[in-house]
């Protein structure tokens, strides 16, 4: 008579390479697709089911996958910031921690390479982000988080470029400079490139600072 196997099935895994990388596929072809609609089409022009097809995937996955059409949004305006997925906040990367090298000069250059890089990636998600904050209270949540956290990044930002102390008109002046929005206007509008971009905000940056006074443990030459 033949043995009878008494051990448990061994249950069926789910999660293996192949599967997790097709899942990465789909995702990234989501993001894909919701970024070049945002930039293109704004918030209201951009749809979930628009989404899916440009991704070739159903309404119900992009919902599974990557969230709302608000999550979308959001997880695409934080990967532009840093510009990629890795999970480094922008305070912790190289090209941020130069800001404490070289003379106040180099240090507000550092500033404006560092804003071009930005703006360049997420200048037409935020302009979305702006119109989809008018009728959607979620976005506006959003938008009111983010500008709570430039708030942040730009404190810890001067205290690295040794700045004591800046005074609220500095942080408003270079938020408004540094913004999106200046920088949308300028090249889009103006057809400024990086070259005088860069230039202009790196001594706009300069003409803030020197309102204030700068900490003398960390005197730099001029």
């Amino acid at each position: 008579m033949a043995a009878v196997n008494t051990s448990p099935a061994r249950a069926r895994s789910y999660d293996s390479p192949v599967r997790r990388a097709k899942a990465a596929r789909t995702r990234a072809a989501i993001l894909a697709a919701a970024r070049e609609s945002f930039e293109t089409r704004g918030w209201q022009g951009t749809t979930m089911r628009e989404i899916a097809a440009a991704a070739g995937v159903a309404v119900e996955t992009v919902y599974a996958m990557v969230g709302s059409k608000a999550a979308i949004l959001d997880r695409l305006m934080d990967v532009a910031v840093v510009g990629d997925e890795e999970p480094v906040p922008l305070r912790d990367r190289p090209e941020f921690r130069r800001l404490s090298e070289g003379t106040r000069a180099d240090r507000a250059r550092v500033v404006a390479e560092l804003m071009w890089d930005i703006n360049s990636r997420v200048g037409g998600l935020e302009r979305a982000a702006q119109q989809g904050a008018v009728v959607e209270e979620s976005v506006a949540t959003l938008q009111a988080d983010s500008l709570a956290r430039k708030r942040v990044t730009l404190r810890e930002g001067l205290d690295l470029m040794g700045v004591a102390s800046p005074t609220e008109e500095q942080v408003i002046g270079i938020l408004a400079v540094t913004s999106s929005d200046v920088y949308l206007l300028l090249t889009r509008e103006f057809g400024i490139d990086r070259q005088g971009y860069v230039g202009w905000l790196a001594a706009t940056i300069r003409e803030h600072l020197a309102r204030g006074a700068l900490r003398r443990s960390r005197r730099t030459p001029s």
